[in-house]
């Protein structure tokens, strides 16, 4: 049995990460039939569901400790209860801001999870260990879309690669559409206004 306080801060920290995958997972359901290239309106579509997937994990682990309806919890609160993180929350922009969102949230939950997997609380140990095996698989999917981002498009004449560079604004800092030539990545304009800093990104790349 759980110490009161422990199952209460236990609810919270559920409660929470679920709120992260379902606002995620709406971010990303936008993007079906609308993704750059066919391939990838299938892969947003089976993100998003796995997302689903692991918020309703994590809200039945919830129903556990303190008898609560997973699809209350998700359907019938105030927006403002909601305890996800602002990143997966703001607009969807364009598909470079997405991937990038994307990278970051599956590194963080890359390493949550690699922790949580080891906890003596063995029904979170269990859950952890299964929504792994499937970031494992997001992370490397956005990985490899932030790496062809960085690089750029081959060159139609085999001259050099042109990087997505600091020079062009960027989706998280944009507060308006871009103007001019859009990019050859972006389908979206991105209105975002609020960068999300990450003070533990040294920590996710030397992970």
């Amino acid at each position: 049995m759980l110490d009161p306080y422990l199952r209460e801060a236990l609810v919270g920290k559920l409660t929470a990460l679920a709120d992260d995958e379902v606002v995620l997972a709406q971010r990303l359901s936008e993007w079906v039939a609308h993704a750059p290239i066919l391939e990838e309106d299938i892969a947003i579509a089976n993100l998003a569901q796995d997302e689903l997937g692991h918020a309703k994990l994590y809200l039945e682990l919830r129903q556990e400790l303190d008898g609560s309806d997973p699809d209350q919890v998700v359907f019938l609160r105030d927006p403002l209860d909601y305890g996800n993180a602002v990143l997966v929350e703001l607009p969807r922009g364009d598909w470079a801001f997405t991937m990038v969102r994307q990278y970051l949230f599956d590194a963080y939950e890359g390493l949550w999870l690699r922790e949580a997997a080891s906890s003596r609380y063995a029904p979170l140990a269990e859950v952890a260990a299964r929504i792994l095996k499937e970031e494992r698989f997001h992370l490397r999917h956005s990985s490899l879309w932030v790496e062809r981002l960085a690089l750029g498009p081959r060159s139609p004449t085999g001259g050099p690669r042109r990087p997505w560079t600091s020079s062009s604004p960027t989706p998280a800092s944009s507060s308006a559409p871009w103007r001019g030539r859009r990019p050859w990545w972006r389908r979206g304009s991105c209105r975002t206004s609020r960068p999300w800093k990450a003070p533990t990104w040294r920590r996710w790349e030397a992970s």
